[in-house]
């Protein structure tokens, strides 16, 4: 339901999240819910992410209706990903 990317970054330094949900996804309300749920995932999850890494995450149509807890848990089990990558 989410597709990641990380970009590192020379200078390292604090890790950036960018979030992209589709006009197609669902109407106004449903994508900020995700943009919502996504943020406060990697608020709280900082630590699966590498550091001085930009992520970029972007959410498929299967993120519109899954609960908050999926969304949140599949893009920390990216980030652990990301981090052994």
């Amino acid at each position: 339901m989410l597709v990641l990317y990380g970009f590192s970054r020379e200078e390292g330094g604090a890790t950036k999240l960018g979030v992209s949900v589709s006009k197609r996804i669902g109407n106004a309300v449903t994508r900020n819910r995700i943009k919502r749920v996504l943020r406060e995932a990697f608020r709280t999850g900082k630590g699966a992410f590498p550091i001085g890494t930009d992520i970029m995450v972007i959410a498929r149509h299967a993120a519109a209706t899954a609960k908050g807890i999926e969304i949140g848990g599949e893009l920390l089990t990216l980030g652990k990903k990301l981090k052994r990558a």
